[in-house]
């Protein structure tokens, strides 16, 4: 998946949100967005 620039990654962070109220998918969820904004900071895309 190719994500361009900030916004789009701030998209696919979002769209992970309803995943994580999950019990089963909540962990996976929230290490996806911490994975994503942490590429964001680091300005890998």
């Amino acid at each position: 998946m190719f994500l361009t620039g900030p916004l789009g990654v701030a998209g696919a962070a979002l769209a992970v949100i309803p995943l994580s109220r999950s019990v089963f998918r909540g962990p996976m969820a929230v290490a996806i967005m911490g994975g994503l904004l942490v590429a964001a900071g680091r300005g890998t895309p």
